[in-house]
């Protein structure tokens, strides 16, 4: 090996950089408010370096405050909602790892619920965004036992992916597996019955494409 190689820094060094980025643009959205964004966006990557290193009771913090800030972004410019967005889907998995379930499940519908907006005015561009988020929704409700609500999650998830996968399989394929796998699970867990008519065109496609897939 070169000598001037360098490792990559470690998940501790990484989150003393995030923790120092957090104060620098806390500092400046503290004196120019266009530096807000920043502060939320290095929140939400401190959540998750939080989580990353074990420390998930300490990452449920700075993820509420990137969402509040988000809100208030929001709530002033509209464009910016699908940020939003992603930072309820952030705290969800900060507040799910925290096992806040309660919590969690609230910032995963909230979530969804957003999605729902953007999918209604750009269908093309958030539709999938919204089935991934109700992926998430429905395995937060499985895991609080309300296995009939999970399973319609997991439906509209399916059904509201169907068309992108069908168009364009491969890059959707992940996705379209597990809510597929989600939703067959719980409608087990909640003795009721896969819709056949659903499925059976997403299992033929799978059929075709490679194994990876």
């Amino acid at each position: 090996m070169s000598g001037t190689e360098q490792q990559e820094p470690s998940p501790e060094e990484v989150l003393a950089a995030v923790t120092h980025q957090v104060e620098q643009d806390r500092g400046r959205a503290a004196s120019d408010p266009k530096a807000r964004p920043e502060l939320a966006a290095s929140l939400n990557a401190l959540a998750t370096m939080l989580n990353a290193v074990g420390q998930v009771n300490e990452a449920v913090k700075p993820a509420e405050e990137a969402v509040e800030l988000r809100r208030a972004l929001a709530g002033e410019a509209p464009d910016t909602t699908p940020d939003l967005a992603l930072a309820l889907n952030t705290l969800a998995t900060m507040l799910g790892a925290a096992e806040r379930f309660d919590e969690a499940l609230m910032a995963a519908q909230e979530g969804t619920i957003v999605y729902r907006g953007l999918a209604r005015a750009t269908p093309e561009q958030y539709i999938p965004d919204l089935a991934l988020s109700l992926g998430a929704e429905g395995r937060l409700l499985a895991g609080a036992q309300r296995m009939r609500d999970a399973c319609t999650a997991a439906q509209e998830g399916v059904s509201k992916l169907k068309p992108f996968f069908e168009h364009a399989p491969e890059p959707f394929a992940p996705l379209m597996r597990m809510l597929c796998a989600d939703y067959v699970r719980y409608a087990q867990g909640s003795r009721q019955q896969p819709d056949a008519a659903l499925l059976d065109p997403i299992v033929e496609v799978f059929k075709k494409l490679p194994p990876a897939q």
